[in-house]
């Protein structure tokens, strides 16, 4: 009767009543051994992170009144820098933080070293 969006409003339904729900308390009771509210606290603050990321970037994005080239520009670098910088603020702290920061500057280091090489070579 309601066809192809009685699929979808049937796999948003399971999807908020088992996997959001069920799922992470059985997982971190009986896998983790940890209690499922600190899945949900973790939910809760990616959530506020979203949101104030959101309302920062669009209250920030307001002020440019330019409708060209530069104010797209101009908007696109908010866009892209203030999210960034408030989850640094708000994750810098955490051990998955570190993990990923180490991560990236393992990666990031040896070809800074092969620029640098190929600069010094171009120079002499």
């Amino acid at each position: 009767m309601i066809g192809i969006n009685g699929i979808f409003i049937g796999t948003m339904i399971a999807y908020l009543t088992t996997i959001y729900t069920a799922d992470p308390i059985v997982l971190y009771k009986r896998i983790f051994n940890k209690k499922a509210e600190e899945y949900y606290l973790s939910c809760i603050k990616s959530f506020a992170a979203i949101i104030i990321a959101f309302v920062v970037t669009n209250y920030l994005c307001s002020f440019i009144t330019d409708i060209g080239y530069g104010g797209f520009i101009f908007k696109a670098l908010i866009s892209f820098c203030i999210p960034n910088v408030i989850y640094m603020i708000i994750y810098f702290r955490t051990r998955e933080f570190r993990f990923y920061y180490m991560l990236m500057r393992r990666s990031v280091k040896p070809s800074y070293r092969y620029i640098l090489r190929y600069l010094k070579a171009k120079i002499r």
